[in-house]
């Protein structure tokens, strides 16, 4: 499973064909619940990075960017802890994911209680 979930400025660059997507940009941050890692930046450049557990199919991902700067992710309801600390704020961030070509997911933007 593929799917990688987070944030990104419009400064972020894609590279589908590479395989780069959310988080493997500076200007991006995501939690990838397969290998229970976060990325920011060049994978390369990542130390340090696990957290959080593996998720599964049908599984409820939400994720939380404060006005302090900090992500956080809740896995089915759970607190995973924070994952990012210190995020540019003065930047205007947007909801992201990379996903394979046979993955789906389903996005809430408050039309149901967060979990």
């Amino acid at each position: 499973m593929i799917l990688v979930s987070g944030w990104q400025t419009d400064q972020c660059k894609y590279g589908p064909e590479k395989g780069v997507g959310v988080g493997d940009d500076v200007y991006s941050y995501a939690f990838d619940g397969a290998r229970c890692k976060v990325w920011s930046g060049p994978p390369s450049e990542q130390q340090k990075n696990d957290y959080g557990r593996e998720w599964q199919k049908g599984d409820t991902l939400s994720c939380l960017m404060s006005w302090v700067g900090e992500v956080s992710y809740w896995l089915e309801g759970i607190d995973q802890g924070v994952a990012f600390e210190a995020v540019n704020m003065s930047s205007s961030w947007y909801p992201a994911v990379s996903l394979a070509m046979d993955q789906q997911c389903i996005f809430n933007f408050g039309n149901k209680p967060f979990r």
